[in-house]
Parts: C-alpha cells; structure tokens; sequence
C-alpha cells in the first residue's frame, strides 16, 4: 500500500481517516521544556494516508483546472487519452495544455475517486487506444463545482459593482 505524506491541521481531518500519527514538539533553543514558555514550544502534526484515504479526502475539495476540463471533456461522451488533449485544449480556449504525465495523473486520480471509469480499449492503427466515461458521481461533482465556480464568480461580480470607478460599472454590467 503507498502512502503519501500530508501536514496538515489535525481540525480538518476525521479521525477515521488518521493512519499514523506523530506529535514532535520542537523547543526553541532550549534544551529543557520547563524553561521554555508554552508560545515557544512548535507542534508539528504529521499524518500519513493510504493512497485511497489520500484521494477521499481530496474528492471533498475544489476540483484542479486540469480535473475541471477533463470531466467536462468526457461530460460529452467516451473518449480516449489523446483526444482528451485535444479537447480539452479546445474546451479551454488554449488556456489548458496537458502533458500525457498530467492527463494520466489525473484521469488516476479521478478513477480512484469515482468520477472517471474505464471503458474499454481498441487498437486502432496498430496502437492502443485506452477509453474513459463519466460515471453518475463524476458528473454530480462537475456540477458541484460549476455551481461553486458561479458561486465565487457571482460574489466577486457583486464586489467589483461596488467600486466607485464608472469605468469599472460599465465594464461588469
């Protein structure tokens, strides 16, 4: 089983997520804690997840734009690692340009949350072609997230009507 390291703030983890934990207490330039005041004293969580705890864990936050595009990729219908490339370059307007590492990387990531399953291979050409779709949860999180991006666009709109720059009113309106 892979672990992968995480720092991160014991508040925010559920318990049942916890694989191993180490509490160092690190003392600033004293050799006894009795001497030290308790602001000097540094505690360091450190937790270690199972790959699979790592990837629950993330599935609850923002999706990466990568992730973003590539479901919305494959909102469309079955596709391919090349052709998802492809479109999701075109998607993007250009902004987004996966390498074959990233798109894998997350296509993994997603498959391992639920969002993304295989769909079979074909060998055209002489080479493999490997397919994912969009499962039922994947498309319930893309939404998720289209709802939480116009959400965040909607309340940063509303700030920017409040400048008093008339420029800035006309811009946004």
């Amino acid at each position: 089983m892979s672990s992968v390291l995480g720092l991160l703030c014991p508040r925010l983890l559920p318990r049942q997520w916890l694989h191993t934990g180490l509490d160092i207490n690190l003392v600033a330039g004293r050799a006894k804690p009795s001497q030290v005041a308790l602001s000097q004293i540094l505690t360091i969580n450190v937790y270690i997840f199972s790959s699979g705890e790592y990837s629950r864990y993330m599935s609850n936050t923002e999706l990466r734009e990568s992730s973003f595009w590539v479901l919305t990729a494959l909102a469309a219908g079955r596709n391919h690692g090349y052709a998802l490339i492809q479109e999701t370059h075109e998607l993007s307007s250009g902004r987004v340009d996966l390498k074959v590492p990233t798109l894998y990387a997350a296509l993994d990531r997603l498959r391992e949350q639920g969002s993304v399953a295989l769909d079979g291979d074909e060998v055209v050409d002489g080479r493999l072609r490997r397919y994912f779709r969009l499962t039922d949860a994947g498309a319930s999180r893309l939404s998720d997230e289209i709802a939480r991006m116009e959400a965040s666009a909607r309340q940063a709109k509303s700030r920017l009507k409040l400048r008093t720059s008339p420029a800035t009113r006309v811009a946004i309106a």
